[in-house]
């Protein structure tokens, strides 16, 4: 739409919704069928996931997963894409299990090495579309910004514990190690991380 900005070497799958002034930084990705509102800023190195729909006038700062809705300040999890889902030709046992995983990784106060267990153990992972939810997780630190911004109080602590994993920093090309996040502080919805 009008005034749409599409920064350096950014890929934009089939199929994509940008509505009017949203804004991509450098080597952003965005999935398949994916709507984004108007007035959006995409911070550079970003990843949209397929079929996920982000609201108006909300920054993306950090990886947004597959099949989700996006909305809020800071931008996190909102639910499924459930109506996007219903209109692609996803089947009602296939929502079922993405809404499961979510489920499993948002609303479940574990951790996120625990949620993707518990997945992997309780969910049928030969579904491509829990595949791709277990590798968007997997690869990305950012959208753990997410899955923390959700997170009650006491589950934010034992999240804290299972960011010691490798971590896909600004430059996807760069892998680096052992960093170690420290709390700066934390309430219910918002919780605020510095890498040391």
């Amino acid at each position: 739409m009008a005034y749409v900005h599409v920064a350096h070497d950014c890929r934009i799958e089939d199929n994509v919704i940008l509505a009017n002034s949203v804004q991509l930084g450098g080597h952003v990705h965005i999935g398949s069928h994916v709507i984004i509102g108007g007035t959006t800023p995409v911070h550079q190195f970003c990843k949209v996931g397929d079929h996920a729909m982000i609201g108006g006038g909300f920054r993306v700062v950090q990886d947004v997963p597959p099949y989700i809705l996006a909305a809020g300040e800071p931008l996190k999890f909102n639910g499924l894409n459930s109506l996007g889902l219903r209109r692609k030709g996803f089947s009602p046992k296939v929502r079922k299990l993405i809404k499961e995983a979510y489920q499993s990784i948002y609303q479940s106060n574990i951790n996120v090495s625990s949620a993707l267990r518990k997945i992997r153990d309780s969910i049928d992972t030969t579904v491509p579309e829990i595949q791709k939810i277990i590798e968007s997780v997997n690869k990305s630190c950012k959208d753990l910004k997410i899955a923390l911004s959700t997170s009650s109080s006491t589950s934010v602590v034992n999240r804290v514990m299972d960011i010691r994993m490798d971590i896909y920093w600004w430059n996807p090309g760069l892998r680096t190690s052992g960093w170690s996040l420290s709390v700066l502080s934390f309430s219910p919805g918002v919780t605020t991380f510095t890498i040391l």
